[in-house]
């Protein structure tokens, strides 16, 4: 039984690109040697959220491109070019998208159509898509996260271990390395040492990443939002999206117990937006100076 969309804005579930250069400009214009592993790390986390926010556009990039095919054909033919003429034709295709958005708006909402209804037999396969897109943005957060807080250990030790075992919460879950790991590194810790001590911890638990924010950020970088896309995975993960009565009390919901959350472009904007200013604030001068030198 094919999907009935004909009542959705269907563009409304279509992401856009997102420039996250913006946000890591200031680093990456720093020569200093001691931020070469810094931006590595960052390097990585580009790589997984162009790749998270990719898989989320898929539907929007086939829809546009379907329609732009056909689109650029007739506008060679009328102009007399032919399909050989790229540049030319794609000048003119440009002016026709500005001049003609509306119709064309309307014409992807009809292609995206199309791909749910070939897609999406069982259901709403553009509102699936996102779900499953806050689980890959929540793994780029953690695996960016956990990078950081490693290399912080690994370059600064003292300082760093120093300030975990302040935090109640931390010092309990952060265990002594075995002997048999120690001696995988034959007792040389030197630049190891966060690998050694925080490998086994789960940054997908929002109090670990919340308690390493509060010990190395003071706290004051993490928002509601970033909160948010963790209960949201964790509810897609662990309940298909399916609201029950521990997010309700956790989260302030306009969803009822057994309805499935519904995300829609602007909303993971919002988040994608959220780690990008996250992002932004751990790696300013003002925050790297406390642990690189």
């Amino acid at each position: 039984m094919k999907s009935n969309l004909k009542n959705i804005n269907n563009l409304e579930y279509s992401i856009k690109e997102f420039d996250i250069d913006q946000y890591t400009k200031t680093i990456f214009d720093n020569k200093s040697d001691a931020y070469t592993n810094i931006k590595r790390i960052i390097e990585n986390f580009k790589y997984n959220i162009h790749s998270a926010i990719t898989i989320m556009r898929l539907p929007y990039l086939i829809a546009i491109e379907n329609e732009n095919y056909q689109k650029r054909l007739e506008i060679a033919i009328n102009s007399g070019l032919t399909v050989d003429d790229k540049d030319e034709i794609e000048k003119f295709y440009i002016e026709y998208m500005l001049n003609n958005w509306e119709e064309n708006k309307y014409n992807v909402d009809k292609e995206l159509m199309k791909i749910n209804n070939r897609v999406g037999i069982r259901g709403n396969y553009l509102k699936d898509n996102l779900l499953q897109g806050t689980v890959h943005l929540w793994s780029c957060f953690e695996v960016l996260i956990k990078d950081y807080i490693m290399e912080i250990v690994n370059n600064s030790p003292e300082k760093a271990i120093d300030l975990m075992l302040k935090n109640d919460y931390l010092k309990k879950r952060i265990k002594e390395p075995s002997f048999e790991l120690l001696n995988q590194y034959k007792f040389d810790m030197h630049n190891v040492m966060g690998y050694v001590l925080l490998n086994e911890i789960d940054f997908s638990n929002y109090r670990i990443v919340f308690n390493m924010n509060k010990t190395f950020f003071d706290n004051k970088l993490i928002d509601d939002k970033i909160f948010e896309l963790n209960q949201i995975r964790h509810l897609v993960v662990h309940r298909s999206g399916i609201i029950d009565e521990k997010y309700n009390n956790k989260n302030n919901t306009k969803y009822n117990i057994g309805e499935r959350i519904d995300l829609k472009a602007k909303e993971i904007y919002q988040y994608i937006e959220s780690i990008a200013l996250f992002l932004k604030m751990i790696f300013c001068e003002e925050e790297l100076v406390k642990y690189f030198v």
